[in-house]
């Protein structure tokens, strides 16, 4: 099928990384219509460690499930350190406007996955050289994002980095012909902040729709992990890392042991060794620790559960994310439990998808728990069927494809002149 435009997905982590929507925006994009090449870098993630058999200062040109994949070099790193982690950043970038000049500056409209927000120089510098229009989609603000991660531990040189940050994002973002935000947040955070509201597009994201769907409950899960049938068993599946805020969780569980309520946590994160050790002290018998497992696994573990948690701490940025993990659970039909603020909370009230507590308040968190566990299983079902009904008309595969495209012309038809000597 001939394409009707030329795309390039600009993304510094794409597959074999552990990474979604990437590679779900490059299908997207071919759903709509476009040919797209991708241009991203030496896979690295998660551990900030060369994948076999890549090496890390070489360039390839791939063909992955169809789709052109030219990968620049970079400095491999995903530590705590903020040095290094600009470094792979900013070694990536300089490497794939180099690497990927051509195809930059002879697309019609370059896509940035915009995490980080340094993915977008490639795109910026094709911007200014050769008129190439270009579309961010941004997955988490800067510098709100490197101000709230904790690299920088200094005060003031937090608040100076973020100076400077602040002045580069206002023309990585500002020179984009579009911008797509993942909440209404983010948007009025944007508009605010004084980019134009025209150019602004919220546009959710989308998940694995062949993994993350209504699946029959597999009977082996609950006997698997020992938990009774008559249980209210939570999941959380996902990174267990500070900004998750899992502490609360635990210890409203641990007070509910004696009201049949059981609690499974899958994955792996910094925090994990922490909660391992309380819950161990305060819940021993009714909170049980996953290994990470695949997202397959992940989504027949979450059939078996009664409401599977959603947890960010009450921070101003994790009011305007939405994290993929809710979608995840809104396309599985499963009720939710969002332990969250801001965005998130709204989404889940607005979808009628479950139960909302507040963030870091176990008291909270253990009421509504109660709640849930008076509700009959038909109830709960109803919340998940409610769920999958919102991810279907807001955030699907083919409603985030026609999203886009419509950007993507939007983008394109911003340079007629360049239109124009194209021809």
């Amino acid at each position: 099928m001939k394409s009707d435009g030329r795309a390039v997905l600009v993304a510094q982590w794409y597959a074999p990384e552990p990474v979604s929507v990437p590679v779900l925006t490059a299908k997207e994009l071919v759903q709509s219509g476009l040919s797209v090449q991708v241009l991203t870098g030496i896979p690295n993630l998660p551990e900030g460690k060369v994948h076999a058999p890549y090496k890390a200062w070489k360039s390839y040109k791939e063909d992955l499930d169809g789709v052109g994949v030219l990968r620049a070099p970079l400095y491999p790193n995903h530590s705590t350190s903020a040095i290094k982690r600009m470094l792979n950043y900013l070694s990536w970038s300089a490497s794939a406007t180099i690497v990927g000049w051509r195809a930059l500056r002879t697309s019609d409209v370059n896509v940035v996955h915009c995490t980080p927000a340094t993915a977008a120089i490639p795109a910026l510098l094709a911007r200014w050289i050769h008129g190439t229009p270009y579309v961010v989609i941004i997955q988490d603000l800067w510098p709100d994002t490197v101000a709230a991660s904790g690299f920088v531990r200094s005060p003031t040189a937090n608040r100076l980095i973020s100076r400077v940050l602040d002045k580069a994002v206002s023309a990585l973002y500002g020179n984009a012909a579009q911008i797509a935000v993942i909440s209404d947040g983010m948007q009025q955070t944007l508009e605010d902040r004084g980019f134009s509201p025209d150019r602004i597009s919220r546009v959710f994201n989308s998940v694995d729709e062949t993994i993350f769907a209504p699946q029959e409950v597999d009977p082996h899960v609950r006997s698997r992990y020992g938990i009774s049938d008559d249980s209210l068993l939570l999941v959380y599946a996902g990174n267990q890392g500070s900004a998750q805020d899992l502490e609360p969780l635990v210890r409203a569980v641990a007070d509910l042991k004696d009201k049949g309520v059981e609690l499974l946590l899958v994955g792996w994160g910094v925090e994990r060794p922490k909660l391992e050790g309380l819950a161990h002290k305060v819940a021993p018998d009714n909170i049980q620790f996953v290994d990470r497992v695949s997202p397959t696994e992940v989504a027949t573990i979450q059939s078996a559960a009664d409401l599977s948690v959603v947890s960010l701490k009450d921070d101003p940025l994790f009011r305007i994310t939405i994290p993929s993990k809710l979608q995840t659970l809104l396309a599985s039909a499963r009720p939710v439990l969002g332990i969250v603020s801001g965005d998130p909370r709204t989404l889940i009230e607005e979808a009628s998808a479950g139960f909302v507590a507040d963030p870091g308040d176990s008291e909270s968190i253990r009421n509504t728990i109660l709640t849930a566990r008076a509700q009959s299983s038909e109830s709960l079902d109803t919340m998940g069927k409610a769920g999958r009904e919102y991810y279907l008309e807001q955030m699907s595969s083919q409603r985030r494809s026609s999203a886009l495209r419509r950007l993507f012309d939007r983008a394109r038809s911003s340079v007629p002149s360049r239109q124009q000597s194209a021809k």
